[in-house]
């Protein structure tokens, strides 16, 4: 979505690898695009997480594998 987008953006202004998973957005040319919905598992080698869906339990299905591994998320 937008907000997702916009966050990717300025992670990429910092040089930031940066991989969205999105089963239909196209994230912002210099991210790589993995194109199906979060898998768990999915946050394991990230340094910072961030998660920008619409829907609530993918949100927090995502800040809790974060937050169980010890990376960052917003």
């Amino acid at each position: 979505g937008a907000i997702g987008a916009r966050r990717i953006r300025v992670l990429l202004s910092f040089g930031a690898q940066v991989r969205a998973v999105d089963p239909l957005t196209s994230p912002p040319e210099g991210a790589e695009w993995v194109k199906r919905p979060y898998e768990r598992g999915d946050v394991e080698e990230a340094f910072l997480c961030v998660a920008a869906t619409d829907d609530r339990a993918v949100n927090h299905a995502v800040c809790e594998e974060a937050r169980s591994l010890g990376v960052p998320v917003s």
